[in-house]
Formats: C-alpha cells, sequence, structure tokens
C-alpha cells in the first residue's frame, strides 16, 4: 500500500495491516520501530536542464530551482520542504501529487525538478528516457527506513527476523543504501 503517513500508521495500529516500511523517527508508543537503512536522495530534473549535464549535484545547485513535492500527509514531503527552504529552492506545491511515479513523470514533463529516493531511482527511474537523475556530493540528502509493526504483535520475533533478512539483502545487492547495524534499532 502506497498511502499517507498517518493514514498507514491508523491501519497499523487498528491491526488493518501487520508490518510497514516507513521513514523513520516515528514516535509512536504502541508501534515498534526497527531502523534497516540510510536511503540517499536523487535528484530527477527533466532531460535538457542545464543541471543535467553535472555528474553530481552540490545542495547549493538547488537555489533558485522549480522542486516538486508529494502532497502533504507524506513523510516526504517535510523533507523535500525543509530542503527547499534550506538551500534557496522554489517548492511547486499547486501540482502535489501522491506517488513517486507521478512525480518522474511530470519531471519529465518539465514541470520541475523532483527529490527520488535512491531505490526507486534504481528500479525505475535510472531507465526513463524523459529524465536524468543525479545523486548529492556527500554527504547527500537522504532518509532513514525502518520496518514498523504494533509492539503488542504475537509474530514480533518474526518481523524481526524480516528485519534481519533485508539487511543481509540490501548489503548483498550492493545497494546505495547505508545498511544499519541490528543494535540501531529503536
Amino acid at each position: 500500500r502506497e498511502e499517507g503517513a498517518e493514514n498507514l500508521m491508523r491501519r497499523l495500529e487498528e491491526g488493518d495491516l501487520d508490518v510497514v516500511l516507513f521513514p523513520l523517527p516515528l514516535r509512536r508508543e504502541a508501534l515498534r520501530t526497527v531502523a534497516l537503512f540510510d536511503e540517499p536522495l536523487w535528484l530527477a530534473l527533466p532531460k535538457g536542464h542545464p543541471l543535467a549535464a553535472k555528474d553530481v549535484l552540490a545542495l547549493d545547485d538547488l537555489r533558485d530551482l522549480t522542486v516538486l513535492a508529494l502532497e502533504p500527509g507524506h513523510s516526504l514531503h517535510a523533507q523535500v520542504l525543509a530542503l527547499c527552504r534550506a538551500y534557496g529552492a522554489k517548492a511547486l506545491l499547486d501540482y502535489a501529487t501522491t506517488s513517486l511515479d507521478t512525480l518522474r513523470q511530470m519531471a519529465g514533463m518539465g514541470l520541475g525538478a523532483t527529490f527520488l529516493p535512491s531505490l526507486y531511482v534504481r528500479a525505475e527511474a535510472l531507465h526513463d528516457s524523459q529524465i536524468v537523475v543525479r545523486p548529492f556530493t556527500p554527504p547527500p540528502p537522504s532518509r532513514r527506513i525502518g520496518l514498523v509493526w504494533r509492539r503488542l504483535s504475537a509474530r514480533g520475533s518474526e518481523y524481526a527476523a524480516l528485519a534481519a533478512h533485508i539487511r543481509d539483502a540490501l548489503g548483498a545487492a550492493g545497494a546505495d543504501v547505508a545498511v544499519l547495524p541490528a543494535d540501531a534499532d529503536s
């Protein structure tokens, strides 16, 4: 399911969902969170954009750039707005959307640039001929992703094992995320 953050957490707490991959931090007493990895954000640009000529971007390159964002309620929304404020970009909120696919397509149509998580870039955006995606110089903007479930779930040990499997799989795949050790769990 891809939904707004509040809706996903409500459905998890009510038992409609069992476990969720979710950006952290998350502070809810009824839920257990296990940090899995830190995922860099990349910038997607229309094919002919001047910044597309650069192989790697600096955050200062964001100055005066028009940036598309997910709609309020998505955890990435607030992070993108904060990056825009910090580095002088203009968030274009008139066209806020609910999915990364739509953001990518809007960037390809020339409506603006957008931040995309690296695992999404690797799976979807690198093969899109309408856009170019660029990483940022270290340290790049990133988000922490974790596994979340109800604290009192009878399947907690199974979800913890799933978290370990996800870490192992990401490490073996050579993904450009920073896999976190098990002691990073909260």
